[in-house]
């Protein structure tokens, strides 16, 4: 293998590795096309004839990355409890439609 296919391995390895590093950190829903892509980067990367320190460095930091990132970007897509202002005179239909199992009360409060 020359310089320029050992640069290409390389260069392209970084590419899928941040390409796998986005859609493993931005949604789950990724994580089966982001996981495969992640794993060929690591693999594109270690075959190039780079020392290892420069194999292992940028491989290290997009796995440093994404673990600090998860629970950032789950803090920030997590909604707290939610308060409903409804006053005692009114009259009619509420519907509040929340994304929990189904028979749960919600809490009443006078005001």
């Amino acid at each position: 293998m020359n310089v320029k296919t050992s640069n290409i391995l390389f260069y392209s390895g970084i590419s899928l590795l941040a390409i796998g590093a986005f859609g493993l950190t931005f949604a789950a829903f990724f994580a089966m096309i982001g996981m495969p892509i992640f794993v060929i980067g690591i693999v594109l990367i270690l075959i190039s004839k780079k020392t290892w320190k420069q194999k292992l460095i940028p491989i290290g930091l997009f796995i440093v990355g994404i673990i600090a990132f998860w629970p950032i970007w789950r803090n920030i897509n997590t909604v707290g409890p939610e308060t409903f202002l409804i006053p005692n005179d009114y009259r009619g239909r509420v519907n509040i439609i929340h994304k929990k199992d189904c028979g749960i009360l919600l809490e009443k409060k006078e005001i």
